[in-house]
C-alpha cells in the first residue's frame, strides 16, 4: 500500500470518504486471505465466503474506532488480527448452529489420485515438488487414519461430517468436552502427518 496508514486511519476517523474507500479496499483483501486460510483447513467454509469477508470489513470498521497508537501493535497487525478472530467466531457459530453445507466438504478418503482438488491453486501444483508433497502427505493421512481406533475415527468422521460438537459426543458416547479433547489431539496427529518429512 503506497498510502502511510496511519494517514488513512486519522483521514478516516475525520470523515474522508477516500481514506475509507482506500482502507476498505486494502483490507478487503485481507479478510480474502483469512477467508482462504479458512477454506484450505474446511472446504465446507466457500459456501459462506462473502459472508466472512463483509463480517471481516465490519470488523474493521469497529477496529478504526478502536485503535489506538498505545497499543504496542501497528494498525495493520492490529487489523488484520481482529479479522481473523472475528471470522473465526463466525465460523464457530455457523459450526455450532449447524448451517455448515456439508455436501460441499472433501473427505481425505475422496481425494483422487489426479490432484484435481488443489485445482484453487494451480501455481504450487505446477512444481512437482509440491505434487509429490501432495501425494506423500495423502498416503500419510491415509496410513494414520488406518491405524486408528474404531472410536478415534469414529470421532474423525464426526467431525468430518460437519457434526456439532454436543451431536458428535453423542454418538460417540462421550462428553462433550472429551469429545473435543480427542477431537484436538487428532487434529494434531492428522497435521503432524501432513507435514511431515
Amino acid at each position: 500500500m503506497e498510502e502511510n496508514l496511519y494517514e488513512l486511519l486519522y483521514m478516516s476517523r475525520m470523515g474522508d470518504t477516500y481514506a475509507r474507500k482506500t482502507l476498505f479496499s486494502y483490507y478487503r483483501k485481507v479478510a480474502k486471505i483469512q477467508c482462504i486460510r479458512v477454506e484450505n483447513t474446511d472446504p465446507r467454509m466457500a459456501a459462506y465466503e462473502e459472508d466472512l469477508i463483509q463480517e471481516g470489513l465490519i470488523t474493521m470498521m469497529r477496529a478504526q474506532e478502536l485503535y489506538r497508537e498505545d497499543m504496542h501493535a501497528s494498525y495493520a497487525t492490529y487489523t488484520a488480527i481482529v479479522i481473523r478472530r472475528k471470522i473465526l467466531n463466525v465460523i464457530r457459530h455457523y459450526k455450532s448452529h449447524e448451517y455448515v453445507n456439508v455436501w460441499g466438504s472433501v473427505s481425505l478418503d475422496e481425494v483422487n489420485e489426479s490432484g484435481e482438488v488443489f485445482e484453487s491453486d494451480p501455481i504450487d501444483l505446477g512444481n512437482p515438488v509440491y505434487y509429490a508433497d501432495f501425494f506423500a502427505a495423502v498416503s500419510r493421512v491415509r496410513r494414520l487414519i488406518a491405524s486408528l481406533s474404531s472410536m478415534e475415527q469414529l470421532i474423525l468422521r464426526c467431525s468430518n461430517e460437519g457434526m456439532s460438537y454436543a451431536q458428535g459426543a453423542a454418538k460417540a458416547g462421550i462428553s462433550v468436552k472429551a469429545y473435543d479433547g480427542r477431537l484436538q489431539r487428532l487434529k494434531s496427529r492428522v497435521k503432524k502427518a501432513i507435514f511431515a518429512q
